[in-house]
């Protein structure tokens, strides 16, 4: 079915600037400034500033359009709550014989993980400047992994989880590995 017109809605809040300039989507909050490039020439993206409102508009929709324009409001609405409350995310390391070692280094903002199922290879994992770690709680065999851009964040904790998955073993007796516990939404 061919709709003529589709449209989606994402409301700005008073705390928030955005700025829209040839399909860049700037979004400033408390927490800094996220950008984005939206290349789809058949979507329309336009900013109201009297409504605060951000309209993302298409025509003639058929095959993944009306999905295009649903991720292009989500893509925004995450940027919102991304400099207004940031995201955390908590990975629990899980080890049922050899003890999995991890250290962390600020200056180079990496992970050292080492000994993961009996491995003398020390796997090093480095991550964009966006994201922030706690080292606090590294040796409660806890990762807290803080960041305002959605993306970056959830790409390099499920890097980092399907790096350490066990491969041709029997999983309910095989635990080892890093695991994603927690998902949240806001700064602690």
């Amino acid at each position: 079915m061919k709709n003529l017109f589709l449209e989606s809605l994402v409301t700005i809040p008073d705390n928030v600037i955005v700025t829209i300039k040839k399909k860049i989507i700037r979004v400033k909050g408390r927490f800094g400034s996220l950008e984005k490039k939206f290349y789809n020439n058949d979507i329309l993206i336009l900013l109201q500033k009297k409504d605060n409102i951000i309209k993302i508009h298409s025509y003639y929709n058929t095959g993944d359009k009306p999905a295009m324009v649903r991720t292009i409001a989500s893509f925004i609405y995450n940027m919102i709550l991304g400099v207004t409350n940031g995201f955390i995310f908590k990975m629990r390391v899980v080890y049922s014989h050899f003890p999995i070692i991890v250290k962390g280094n600020l200056d180079t903002n990496s992970l050292d993980i080492r000994n993961y199922f009996g491995q003398k290879k020390i796997n090093l994992f480095y991550f964009p400047n966006r994201i922030s770690f706690d080292l606090s709680l590294i040796q409660d065999k806890r990762i807290i992994l803080k960041s305002k851009c959605l993306n970056s964040l959830s790409l390099s904790c499920n890097s980092i989880q399907h790096y350490f998955r066990i491969n041709n073993k029997d999983t309910r007796v095989f635990i080892d590995g890093i695991f994603i516990s927690e998902k949240s939404s806001g700064h602690q």
